[in-house]
């Protein structure tokens, strides 16, 4: 994803979706940790701008495309989004969110920009509800068909949320603020496996500020090795 980048030719990064993209709360946001390992990794050879909107659908993201994303000139975008899209009152269908996430892709390769699509983190399903819980399990298998579908990138890390969430419900919760945001320790977390996933090295960091979303990738590895 980055090989044809350098300190000469720098990468702008964008990340595009809703609140959980979005910078809400104090501390390293996810999409911090992914600027500061490429710092570690690769040198200065790229910017990172967060266009995260709280309260976005993927009807959102294209009704601003071109107004605040266009004019950046992205070489990479991840995108992640579909929470909102499962309010009953947004009355977003499967089809029509397949429809949405296809045409951001076209849009992107459009104009240049690599996509990344992301999957959701887990929610707290007896906050969130049920219904939307499916509805969101199902959008995000969406997400996966259209990366195969359009030869994008995807990041999946809902199926390790799920394991936390269905297996370890406490460490689950302790990644979580409220029905689905993430607090600190969700967004290093997060962040943690977004540089794993991409090959990226966090040895030059301060290992104790990483400790504890170590411990946790550590012990979903343990687990996932488990089950195969």
């Amino acid at each position: 994803m980055f090989d044809t980048f350098s300190e000469i030719n720098k990468a702008t990064i964008i990340a595009f979706g809703s609140s959980v993209v979005e910078r809400t709360i104090e501390g390293t946001h996810w999409f911090d940790c992914l600027e500061i390992a490429l710092k570690w990794n690769r040198g200065r050879i790229h910017h990172c701008i967060n266009l995260g909107n709280s309260g976005d659908t993927s009807r959102d993201l294209l009704v601003r495309f071109d107004r605040d994303l266009t004019p950046l000139k992205p070489n990479i975008t991840f995108i992640k989004i579909g929470g909102n899209d499962t309010e009953p009152d947004q009355d977003i269908s499967i089809l029509e969110f397949k429809s949405n996430m296809s045409q951001l892709v076209r849009k992107l390769r459009a104009i240049g920009s690599k996509a990344c699509l992301m999957t959701y983190h887990s929610p707290i399903s007896t906050l969130y509800g049920e219904e939307r819980v499916k509805k969101l399990s199902q959008f995000m298998e969406v997400i996966r068909e259209v990366a195969s579908s359009e030869g994008t990138y995807l990041i999946d890390d809902l199926p390790n949320w799920e394991i936390l969430r269905k297996e370890h419900p406490s460490i689950h919760q302790s990644l979580i603020q409220d029905e689905i945001h993430l607090n600190k320790l969700g967004n290093t977390f997060l962040g943690l496996s977004l540089i794993k996933k991409l090959n990226l090295d966090i040895s030059e960091g301060d290992q104790s500020y990483w400790a504890e979303a170590t411990r946790i990738h550590t012990l979903l590895h343990r687990d996932t090795n488990k089950s195969k």
